[in-house]
């Protein structure tokens, strides 16, 4: 009997991790898409150098859980929004409203993207 428990708490255990990462990895975007979302209305109001500032507080909060990041999802994906981050950024330093928009609309999704892939659902599974 006690050789079908253990296999039962481990299973339960990875379990919980798995709907903790997902929790955790959601909160996180969406609290860095809210933040590039102000970002946003700040360009569209012109006031590009509280933009610089947010997409830079942003960024930084970006870099700090690079670590976790790269231990939980795919390298290929953390690549991409680091390549778009960098877009945005240059793109906000030129006062560049069409581009910056566009381009921080398109991070902001691959951001989504990233907390998607760490849900529990069937498409992830199979």
């Amino acid at each position: 009997m006690k050789y079908f428990w253990i296999p039962c708490v481990i299973l339960a255990a990875v379990f919980s991790l798995s709907l903790l990462n997902a929790r955790t990895v959601g909160e996180t975007v969406s609290e860095w898409c809210g933040e590039l979302q102000s970002a946003q209305q700040s360009a569209d109001e012109g006031n590009w150098a509280e933009t610089q500032r947010m997409l830079a507080g942003t960024y930084e909060k970006w870099g700090a859980r690079q670590s976790y990041f790269h231990i939980v999802t795919v390298h290929a994906e953390l690549d991409e929004v680091e390549a778009l981050f960098a877009k945005s950024r240059s793109f906000a330093l030129e006062q560049d409203e069409a581009e910056f928009r566009a381009n921080t609309a398109e991070l902001i999704t691959q951001l989504k993207l990233l907390a998607e892939m760490q849900e529990i659902s069937v498409k992830n599974i199979l």
